[in-house]
């Protein structure tokens, strides 16, 4: 197991730092109690590992994660790559009693999980340059997705939907696109465009593995093919093409891939 990023001895009475585990079939629950310490964002990662290769049939669910936050007092977080200006402020906060911890640019955190903590921050004269993509897109995300809450909730619209098609006509449609061929090749590609939505799989790129915690299933693959044969048959054409899967892969699977915790700020 580890604990924002680091290992956790969950046997100090043994040479490991895991736990044994005896399986059986059906659920298993396994309790273990880590100590969390700090105020804040934390991060949990959870890993079993068999005794022997070939011994799990499946290994795609042997690895598991989660966020859980320790409530605590609050703290403003400055940056300011001078100094000067940030210690007149964090001085200010700390007259009004308000813990003020300054830092410079190369030490702004790097994940989401350490950002979190701090309930504001402020940037002095700090240019946009210092920080790494991954940490601009970290605060741009955080204020726009602040700022779309608010007007989802507040603005008062209440949209009204009309119908467009009845049930025997839907049944028709579903039932008229199937007859699209598909090339086993197409379909080889269709399965693998699914297969790289699942983190630690054969052909999960560094992306799937850092931000998605559960991908793409067999329904996913299905929605893609059913699209590209609905465009192929409104082109009228009688077969489906590469373009037609890359055209529905991300609406069809992008509402059956699950976020971490990371991803869904990041996203």
């Amino acid at each position: 197991m580890n604990l924002n990023c680091r290992p956790v001895d969950l046997d100090p009475t043994s040479a490991d730092i895991g736990a044994t585990v005896d399986l059986v079939a059906g659920t298993n629950v396994k309790t273990v109690s880590v100590p969390l310490g700090s105020r804040g964002m934390h991060e949990l990662e959870a890993f079993f590992v068999p005794d022997g290769p070939g011994e799990d049939g499946i290994d795609r669910n042997n690895r598991a994660s989660a966020m859980t936050f320790v409530a605590g007092p609050g703290h403003v977080l400055i940056v300011d790559p001078a100094g000067s200006a940030g210690a007149q402020i964090a001085r200010a906060l700390a007259d009004a009693d308000i813990d003020a911890r300054q830092i410079q640019a190369e030490d702004f955190p790097q994940s989401i999980t350490k950002l979190i903590g701090a309930d504001a921050i402020i940037l002095v004269n700090t240019d946009n340059s210092l920080f790494t993509y991954q940490q601009q897109e970290m605060l741009r995300k955080y204020v726009e997705d602040l700022g779309e809450i608010l007007n989802r909730t507040t603005a008062g619209h209440d949209p009204q939907a009309q119908p467009v098609v009845n049930g025997e006509q839907i049944v028709a449609a579903q039932q008229l696109v199937r007859g699209v061929a598909i090339a086993p090749h197409v379909q080889d590609f269709a399965i693998r465009l699914v297969l790289a939505t699942q983190p630690d799989g054969e052909f999960a790129v560094e992306m799937t593995n850092q931000f998605v915690r559960f991908g793409g299933s067999p329904r996913g693959v299905q929605a893609v093919v059913l699209a590209a044969k609905v465009r192929a048959m409104l082109d009228k054409r009688y077969h489906i093409s590469f373009d037609d899967l890359k055209t529905f892969f991300l609406p069809a699977v992008r509402h059956r891939v699950i976020l971490n915790f990371e991803g869904h700020i990041m996203a």
